[in-house]
């Protein structure tokens, strides 16, 4: 029935949508991580401390990569 259709379409939108704000969420989070592992190579001078906020800086930009990717797809998705 149209409801019934109605009520499915918004889920769907809702749903999808959810999905992109996650996706959004958690790149804005990495770019704050980003930031903060830049500015902590700036400031140390310890090699092993540096080593530490090298890979905290490669891991948070690996997960920004992974949510920008996903949310492309979902975008390309759309338009296709």
């Amino acid at each position: 029935s149209g409801m019934a259709g109605t009520q499915g379409l918004l889920e769907r939108i809702t749903q999808e949508n959810n999905v992109q704000t996650r996706h959004a969420v958690t790149m804005r989070i990495a770019v704050n991580q980003v930031s903060i592992a830049t500015r902590d190579l700036v400031l140390l001078s310890d090699e092993q401390d540096m080593k530490k906020a090298a890979e905290r800086l490669a891991a948070s930009r690996a997960v920004y990569d992974q949510a920008d990717e996903a949310l492309g797809k979902m975008f390309a998705a759309k338009e296709g």
